[in-house]
């Protein structure tokens, strides 16, 4: 009803609705422990991998100073607030070079190293063949740490 939120028991449980404090629910994440602040995303970007003049241009982001283009279709994302460790988790998505029948790929490399201030990866546009190349944008998001 009206008024209330929705809380998850854990898994294997009924979740439950509780009456929201006075003026609505708490969005700002700050009542998580420390288990719960584990569980969301501490940062995030929607980057240009494209042509040339977009290559490493944050259209949005939380937590991310930058994104540098290094080379074609290798970037290295740069945290504003380092990760407390460097075994957090990466899901990086990318979007087709405009051909539509694009195969893209974004992959973090055998020979990058995950630090707690930076990510590099790479993207390509060819999943049987991938050879480094400019997808149109790239999206990242990171989790623990």
């Amino acid at each position: 009803s009206s008024g209330e939120v929705l809380t998850s028991n854990g898994a294997g449980t009924t979740p439950t609705f509780q009456t929201a404090a006075a003026g609505g629910a708490d969005t700002s994440l700050s009542n998580l422990t420390s288990t719960g602040a584990e569980k969301t995303c501490k940062a995030w970007v929607n980057f240009g991998g494209g042509d040339g003049t977009t290559a490493g241009n944050v259209y949005d982001s939380i937590n991310i100073s930058s994104v540098t283009a290094n080379a074609t279709g290798k970037y290295t994302i740069n945290f504003t607030t380092s990760f407390g460790n460097a075994n957090y988790c990466g899901v990086l998505s990318s979007q087709d070079g405009g051909n539509y029948d694009d195969s893209a790929v974004a992959q973090q490399s055998n020979d990058d190293t995950i630090t707690t201030s930076t990510f590099s990866m790479w993207t390509s546009l060819s999943a049987s063949s991938p050879t480094p190349d400019d997808a149109r944008r790239v999206h990242a998001a990171f989790f623990g740490g």
